[in-house]
């Protein structure tokens, strides 16, 4: 009884501890937006190394042993005798099983690291993703993208993406949309995205939105990681609006120079 008693105590003083420490670092970094900042784009910087490198696992080594297994099972299948057709059945449905998986996991990996978006640009990935997720829901698409893909840095057309990719994953679990209109923009030095549905809604409730969907939260925090702007705006029954305001010139002047 008395080592519980103490081991409550001992707890208790730890979570103070901890609730202390957190009120420091909430102070300093309210008190310095810029290492708000910084804070953040490191955390996505890490974030998304993760996934890179999850990414080249799972296209390295399992999809050697899915592609692998499936030349084996293929082989067994083809010299099956007359006999054995029970048994090529098996084998073709154990066929089809690998395909499926061979297909998750590149769905997967394009979800990581879209190859797309590293090898010709965010607005075609952008584009291919919207189209991919309208397909699959039935939404009707009305995209807007300018003629000329803008000049983003990587890490902030990876951040763009990600938003996009969460915004219409929203409109998939929570909308019931119909209706789906993504829009970009690149004028002045200014990148404007803003995604669009004519779904349910929410009453548009910052303690409420931080709650029920923590990736609201993600997004505004990658918007804010370059020193831009999150908004959405929603009312029940009359859709939702996300709008992200990014600024690449001013990131490429603030950003640390690199050692040739």
């Amino acid at each position: 009884m008395k080592r519980q008693v103490k081991r409550r105590r001992s707890g208790r003083a730890k979570q103070k501890k901890l609730f202390q420490r957190a009120a420091k670092l909430d102070v300093r970094i309210n008190a310095n937006p810029e290492a708000l900042q910084n804070l953040i784009s490191h955390l996505q910087q890490v974030s998304e190394s993760e996934k890179s490198k999850l990414a080249h696992e799972l296209h390295d080594q399992l999809g050697a042993i899915l592609t692998a297994s499936r030349m084996d099972i293929a082989w067994v299948r083809q010299h099956l005798t007359s006999e054995q057709s029970s048994l090529a059945g098996k084998l073709s449905r154990a066929l089809g099983h690998l395909d499926q998986g061979i297909y998750l996991k590149r769905r997967v990996i394009e979800n990581l690291r879209p190859t797309t978006l590293t090898t010709i640009g965010f607005m075609v990935a952008a584009q291919d993703l919207a189209q991919q997720m309208g397909a699959q829901s039935g939404w009707h698409l009305e995209l807007q993208f300018p003629e000329k893909d803008p000049n983003l840095p990587q890490d902030m057309a990876i951040s763009l993406f990600r938003i996009l990719q969460e915004s219409l994953t929203n409109i998939v679990k929570h909308a019931c949309a119909s209706v789906v209109r993504v829009c970009m923009e690149y004028d002045s030095g200014v990148v404007k995205l803003e995604v669009e549905d004519n779904g349910i809604g929410f009453r548009n409730h910052s303690d409420e939105v931080n709650a029920k969907m923590p990736g609201l939260l993600s997004m505004r925090q990658q918007a804010i990681a370059y020193g831009g702007l999150f908004e959405i705006k929603s009312q029940l029954e009359q859709g939702t609006l996300v709008r992200v305001l990014i600024y690449p010139e001013k990131h490429n002047r603030n950003a640390p120079s690199k050692p040739m």
